[in-house]
C-alpha cells in the first residue's frame, strides 16, 4: 500500500505540482475536443481554436543534440516537426506536447538565422522564423503544462476511440516521472 505523502494529499507528487496537474486537466476539460481516433485528427479543431494554421511533419534527426519534437512559427504558421525515425506512438506524443504549447499559448525564444539553420530543415529563410519551442528540457513550467496538457490529450484520444484506458489520469507514471524530475533535478 502506498502512503500518501502529507505535504501534497497524493502519493508522491508535490503541492505544486499537483495545482498545475489540476490547472490543466480543467483546461484540457474546457476545450470540449471532439471525438478522435488519433492525435493528429485534433489538428483543425485546434487550428480553429488558435486562429493560425499548424503544418505537422517529419524534420529532424535524433543525432543526439536536436530536440525529438519542435515547434516554429514561421509567417504566421506553425510548424511541429518529430523525429521520423522514432516509434509513430513516441511521434503522437511529441504532437501532443506541442499542441500543449500552441493551446497555452506559450512564447518561445527567438532564434538567430545561425541557429535557426541547424533546426529545421528545408530550405526555409531564418530571418522569416518569428518562434521556437524546443522539447528538451522538462524544468520549466511551461514544458511541464505542455507535457501535462499533451498527456491528457492522448487520454482524450484514448477515451474517445474506445481504447481501453492504461491507468487514470492520476496514475500515469510518465507524468508521474516529469513531475518528480522537475521538483527533484539531480
Amino acid at each position: 500500500m502506498r502512503r500518501r505523502s502529507r505535504r501534497t494529499g497524493r502519493a508522491g507528487v508535490p503541492a505544486p505540482a499537483q495545482s498545475i496537474q489540476g490547472a490543466c486537466r480543467t483546461f484540457v476539460r474546457s476545450l470540449d475536443l471532439p471525438c478522435v481516433h488519433g492525435v493528429r485528427e485534433l489538428t483543425d479543431y485546434i487550428e480553429r481554436l488558435i486562429g493560425e494554421p499548424i503544418i505537422i511533419s517529419p524534420s529532424l534527426s535524433a543525432d543526439g543534440r536536436t530536440p525529438c519534437g519542435l515547434l516554429v512559427k514561421i509567417d504566421g504558421v506553425n510548424h511541429i516537426g518529430y523525429d521520423p525515425s522514432t516509434s509513430s506512438s513516441h511521434q503522437d506524443d511529441i504532437i501532443a506536447h506541442e499542441f500543449g504549447h500552441l493551446l497555452k499559448g506559450h512564447a518561445g525564444g527567438q532564434v538567430t538565422p545561425a541557429s535557426a539553420a541547424g533546426i529545421i530543415l528545408g530550405d526555409i529563410d531564418p530571418d522569416l522564423i518569428q518562434m521556437v519551442l524546443c522539447r528538451a528540457r522538462y524544468d520549466d513550467k511551461q514544458e511541464l503544462e505542455a507535457e501535462i496538457i499533451g498527456t491528457y490529450l492522448q487520454a482524450h484520444v484514448r477515451r474517445s476511440s474506445g481504447a481501453p484506458a492504461t491507468q487514470g489520469p492520476d496514475g500515469d507514471r510518465i507524468l508521474q516521472t516529469l513531475i518528480r524530475r522537475k521538483n527533484n533535478p539531480q
